[in-house]
């Protein structure tokens, strides 16, 4: 894996694709676990679609599948602490437990939302699972059952993750040069 540039930043290797692979082989093993014969899969767009299709594809299970799409980074390198929907799901989810599939969790804020959101429209249990997460830019407690993999605090891009929609289709991830860590209250 060699460097990237994308737009005005250049991007070093962070996690190669063997190691990619070898986390949603063990979160699909776990994922795989679970019983629930009506469980709905809500797939958070843009950038959980690389690592869903591939976690899913490795679960063999036929669970209803739906989409949404938020935005809270609005083309900069942080949160911005304001989320919006962009795509809400189609799926009935009163009385449904319901599994969500993230990229990435660092504050924990869209999680949050969430819930309450799927909370508001009946869900019976709502699980998550994440390719990255941040802990330590985590603001809340929100649960999160399956982790792919602790990453420091860092801006990455590459499978899913995006720099200003540049990078989703990097099938490694890779990690800013120059991270400069920022905490957005």
């Amino acid at each position: 894996m060699a460097s990237i540039q994308l737009h005005d930043k250049v991007f070093k290797p962070y996690i190669d694709r063997k190691e990619v692979e070898a986390i949603i082989d063990a979160m699909a093993s776990d994922i795989a676990k679970i019983t629930d014969d009506d469980l709905l899969v809500v797939i958070v767009l843009n950038g959980s679609m690389f690592f869903a299709t591939e976690l899913l594809q490795r679960i063999k299970r036929p669970w209803e599948i739906d989409t949404m799409r938020l935005a809270s980074y609005h083309g900069g390198m942080q949160s911005s602490g304001q989320i919006e929907f962009l795509l809400d799901i189609k799926a009935e989810v009163n009385g449904r437990n319901v599994l969500l599939i993230e990229d990435i969790v660092d504050t924990g804020r869209t999680l949050a939302f969430l819930h309450d959101h799927f909370k508001g429209l009946g869900a019976q249990k709502i699980m998550t699972a994440t390719l990255l997460h941040k802990p330590s830019q985590r603001i809340n407690d929100m649960p999160v059952e399956y982790i792919g993999k602790d990453i420091d605090d860092a801006f990455v891009v590459g499978f899913g993750l995006d720099y200003r929609e540049l990078g989703r289709n990097l099938p490694e991830i890779y990690v800013l040069e120059s991270w400069e860590l920022r905490i957005v209250l």
